[in-house]
């Protein structure tokens, strides 16, 4: 049975947020068709409106099993963010006045668009986890459509056939960083659920900029140190003076190329980033 609603937009600076609406779309019955996304867009079962295509974005945390993660995807633009739980606690700070609960999505929401969630608004997305080795699709910060916060049920397939054929087996890391995947070829990709506990450096495409924490090996000096990157297979050592825009920011968090050197993979054009 489904259930209409009408939804009033509002002017905002990449137009992500409408106005909450008073109800939404349900529905029960068989399993859904990838290849019917329009039938399901129109009928209000799906709410990827615009996406042609997908991809996982590059500021995106490589997978690793043994951690919890945060995401959120865009329907206007078909881009999926995922991060690290810890790397949002530890360097996105809370919401002002905001006293009960993490609040992860809204920091991740912050971190990607440099802006608090206005309230009373429907992100024009949603929001998902992945908690104790399990991913769940709720968010009550991001999936403000439902009154349950789920994602729309269709929303939720496309996005555990993303994760499961392209994320946690690392697969998007060899792709080239603006590689967009086809909505029509979902249904058709390889379903596979293998994944390995770290990326391997050398499938890793040479144009994607990979995110680590820098470990200093004297906190005084902070001369040597090594590239901490969650997931991937090795840590890679450093000198300070081969980060570019160094003092520009804390030097904590980078980002890098992988590049083939003469005794093997290390990281080149490191560059300090914000936060």
């Amino acid at each position: 049975m489904l259930t209409s609603k009408s939804e009033i937009e509002i002017s905002t600076e990449d137009e992500i947020e409408r106005v909450a609406p008073q109800s939404s779309y349900t529905t029960d019955g068989p399993v859904m068709n990838i290849n019917n996304r329009s039938n399901y867009v129109h009928a209000g079962i799906s709410s990827l409106i615009n996406c042609e295509t997908l991809r996982i974005h590059p500021t995106s945390d490589i997978f690793d099993p043994t951690k919890n993660y945060v995401g959120l995807i865009n329907y206007l633009t078909g881009d999926i963010y995922i991060r690290q739980s810890d790397w949002i606690l530890n360097n996105i700070p809370q919401r002002k006045g905001r006293r009960h609960g993490n609040y992860l999505h809204g920091r991740l929401f912050y971190s990607i668009y440099r802006r608090w969630k206005k309230q009373n608004t429907t992100f024009m997305g949603g929001g998902f986890f992945h908690l104790d080795n399990e991913w769940k699709f709720i968010s009550r910060t991001l999936n403000t459509e439902n009154n349950d916060h789920h994602l729309k049920k269709f929303d939720e397939i496309i996005l555990q056939l993303i994760i499961n054929n392209i994320y946690i087996n690392h697969r998007w890391l060899g792709m080239h960083p603006d590689h967009r995947i086809d909505c029509k070829r979902l249904d058709a990709m390889e379903r596979n659920k293998k994944y390995t506990c770290r990326a391997d450096s050398s499938t890793i495409h040479v144009d994607r900029k990979l995110h680590g924490t820098v470990k200093w090996l004297n906190n005084q000096r902070r001369r040597l140190g090594f590239i901490e990157c969650i997931g991937l297979d090795r840590d890679f050592y450093i000198h300070a003076t081969t980060i570019l825009n160094n003092g520009s920011y804390s030097e904590k968090n980078v980002e890098f190329n992988i590049i083939q050197g003469r005794h093997g993979w290390k990281a080149g054009n490191i560059t300090a980033i914000w936060p």
